[in-house]
């Protein structure tokens, strides 16, 4: 019965449907930690069912292929649900080492959103919105403006080539499922900080926004399925829905950036519906690479080639360089404005638009069966199971330590990167570096040898 309820409860939240007065939270409360203790759980859980449900359907859809004489570019209908182990590993190993990179600046000190928040809030407001005596009210107002300022601050992540190359390891998955929502990149909460200290200045109290922020990040874990082709009663000209977001993700995917509301989309001009369903997602230029450091830095050497073309100061001018050229729309006509019907071609049990990236298959393994696989397979576990541990407990260690399993963490995921990408002289050297690491990093969690020294030294 309690599992039940909890599921009641996590599925309340993963959809942003909570009473207002559940988030009436002022300066008396502490900010709650939805996104760990719920949101985690409850996402796994989603990318089960869902992988469940892919096999049925996927079944489906190639006998629904094969007896209409759907044409098809060469050979068999083909699943048009590619769930890939790999890439759904690897979008867990990429949102861990958001995670840790957020939880390891925040152990050292380094101004994170939450702070940014605080700071604000605490020196610079204006006032203090009496969330408690109106409800309903801040509610609203608050989740409008966080999703709001949502919209633009991803609007303005797509625009600028120094900012996508945060935003751009979410975009490099070449699969679109649940997983893919867990694929972020490193530096995107301290991006958003211009864009959420508005609401902080006029006096939200730092819980309250936490929570609604919280909310409207789970609310977009749904939005990345093929399974939901479209919603019903008019949902889609009011909130976001798979069937926009697989859009964004279509190359060039500088679209339909809403967070939980679609009409923000639609107002300013930004909104294109889906009329043809692709497998077709990722970057343009696919980064090939399964290692989280890689991917949150493989733009900046795109940067590095821009054209040099501000005389005075070069350097000024890839720091601004556009990626998307501005375009100014505001119309409420937009709002009402038909959406395409969904009665078009589904190409994707034609397979993918282009080969997707598996690894190198020409690179010989580097160690015998089966033995070697299950080393490699323990590694991989242990490292993953320790930086959980790490995200959910790291709060309750001395600053020290926290940071050095940090640290090591981050090394370890990009280790475990470099061995799926298989490439020659990288694996053995991966393998060398996670197995001497990972004691390092299970003792700063277990020993905790700061903690211990300050204590024997009486500091």
């Amino acid at each position: 019965m309690c599992g039940i309820q909890w599921l009641g409860h996590a599925t309340r939240k993963m959809f942003y449907m909570v009473t207002p007065t559940e988030l009436a939270l002022d300066d008396t409360d502490t900010m709650p930690r939805i996104l760990l203790t719920t949101g985690l759980p409850m996402f796994f859980l989603m990318i089960v069912v869902e992988w469940a449900a892919q096999q049925v359907y996927a079944v489906k859809k190639m006998k629904g292929a094969r007896s209409t004489n759907h044409p098809t570019s060469g050979g068999p209908p083909v699943s048009p649900y590619n769930n890939r182990i790999m890439e759904l590993l690897n979008c867990v190993g990429v949102g861990a080492a958001q995670q840790l990179f957020a939880f390891t600046f925040e152990m050292i000190g380094v101004l994170t959103d939450v702070m940014a928040y605080t700071v604000t809030y605490n020196y610079f407001r204006v006032g203090t919105i009496p969330v408690k005596d109106y409800p309903v009210a801040c509610f609203v107002a608050l989740m409008l403006l966080k999703d709001m300022a949502y919209y633009w601050n991803h609007r303005v992540l797509h625009e600028y080539h120094l900012l996508w190359a945060s935003h751009s390891v979410h975009h490099s998955g070449e699969d679109y499922n649940l997983s893919t929502g867990l694929r972020q990149g490193a530096l995107q909460h301290i991006l958003s900080i211009p864009f959420m200290l508005p609401m902080a200045v006029m006096g939200f109290p730092p819980a309250a926004y936490g929570a609604h922020a919280q909310l409207n990040t789970m609310y977009q874990f749904w939005v990345h399925t093929e399974l939901v082709n479209r919603m019903p009663f008019g949902l889609e000209y009011i909130v976001n829905t798979p069937m926009a977001h697989r859009m964004h993700h279509r190359p060039p995917g500088n679209c339909n950036y809403a967070g939980v509301f679609i009409i923000w989309d639609r107002l300013f001009g930004t909104y294109v519906a889906e009329e043809v369903r692709k497998d077709y997602y990722g970057l343009a230029r696919q980064p090939k690479t399964f290692d989280p450091v890689k991917l949150n830095t493989q733009h900046y050497k795109t940067i590095a080639k821009l054209n040099k073309s501000h005389k005075k100061n070069p350097r000024l001018n890839k720091i601004f360089a556009r990626r998307v050229p501005w375009r100014w729309q505001f119309s409420l006509t937009n709002l009402v404005k038909p959406i395409p019907s969904a009665d078009r071609p589904d190409l994707r049990t034609e397979g993918p638009v282009r080969q997707k990236y598996k690894g190198n298959p020409n690179n010989p393994k580097p160690f015998f069966e089966p033995i070697g696989y299950g080393v490699r397979t323990f590694t991989h576990v242990s490292i993953i199971l320790a930086c959980t541990y790490l995200l959910f407990n790291g709060r309750g260690l001395h600053r020290g330590d926290a940071t050095g399993a940090g640290l090591l963490g981050l090394i370890l995921l990009s280790c475990i990167g470099r061995m799926w990408d298989n490439n020659p002289g990288e694996v053995e050297k991966a393998f060398a570096l996670a197995t001497t690491l990972l004691p390092g990093m299970v003792g700063f969690l277990a020993v905790q040898p700061v903690d211990r020294f300050y204590t024997e030294a009486g500091m």
